[in-house]
């Protein structure tokens, strides 16, 4: 049997594996049950909500992004992909915001800055 800590490893790669195969609806259930079964890892919030971005659920993907930053607040990624999903909802400031913060956790991340200029 496995442990959960391998449990969750598991359905984090397959989560991986079904992205890079556009399977994004099953990457992104993946992605869930690996942050259900290790919810202090930001980085199963920060890939769902790169998944959703994909999907265009854009509202749901800020949210797994925002938790993403609350269990790692320099996660400069989740700015930078929570920026892009305020542009798609209209939301030019906040999106500014974002990609200054990414900016300022990863100053060489050169598409925040652009972005933000």
């Amino acid at each position: 049997k496995l442990t959960r800590d391998e449990t969750t490893f598991l359905k984090f790669q397959t989560g991986k594996l079904l992205e890079s195969q556009q399977n994004f609806d099953e990457a992104s259930d993946c992605y869930r049950e690996a942050s259900r079964l290790c919810p202090d890892d930001w980085t199963c919030p920060y890939f769902r909500g790169r998944v959703l971005n994909k999907i265009q659920d854009f509202k749901e993907a800020i949210r797994h992004f925002e938790r993403a930053i609350s269990l790692k607040p320099s996660c400069s990624e989740a700015f930078f992909h929570r920026g892009l999903a305020l542009i798609k909802l209209n939301a030019p400031q906040d999106a500014i915001k974002s990609f200054e913060n990414a900016s300022k956790f990863d100053p060489k991340n050169s598409q925040a800055f652009l972005k933000r200029g």
